[in-house]
């Protein structure tokens, strides 16, 4: 799958997300669930399920067995398997969405795709991850002959 893309969406009052209708349609029919875990930073990640299989074959393959157990603390422990509803949206735990900072009057929410998951971002996190991105690229050498805007 090759998720990309962003969309700004509310959080409806009851912990449900609209998923936009692009990234819906690149999940196979017959097994559109996604896998919500939360990613690194104060964000969530919605993974497919071939995606989301593949991300925990990688971390079974690291032998320390500490970073294992803080991985699995991190990423496997708090994963919830979502099934879109009728509307297109997908129910986010309030575990979830206390670790993503959408409690409270923050519903304001960014959808983005990430190649092969889906990344979902409060607006005040998300504006901290650009205002970084930003800063990197002014600032590495590496791609200062790309002529980028």
């Amino acid at each position: 799958m090759n998720f990309v893309g962003r969309s700004q969406k509310v959080l409806d009052s009851k912990g449900r997300l609209s998923i936009p209708q692009d990234f819906r349609d690149k999940l196979p029919a017959d097994d559109a669930d996604l896998v919500l875990t939360q990613a690194r930073g104060g964000g969530l990640t919605a993974y497919p399920m071939k995606a989301w299989e593949a991300f925990r074959e990688g971390l079974a393959k690291i032998e320390d067995q500490d970073i294992q157990n803080a991985l699995n603390h991190l990423y496997i422990a708090p994963h919830r398997i979502v099934s879109f509803d009728a509307q297109g949206r997908i129910p986010i735990s309030k575990d979830l969405r206390a670790w993503a900072g959408l409690i409270d009057e923050s519903r304001n929410v960014f959808v983005v795709g990430s190649q092969n998951r889906i990344d979902i971002y409060s607006e005040q996190h998300y504006a901290e991850i650009l205002r970084k991105s930003e800063e990197m690229v002014a600032t590495s050498p590496k791609l200062s002959g790309l002529g980028l805007p």
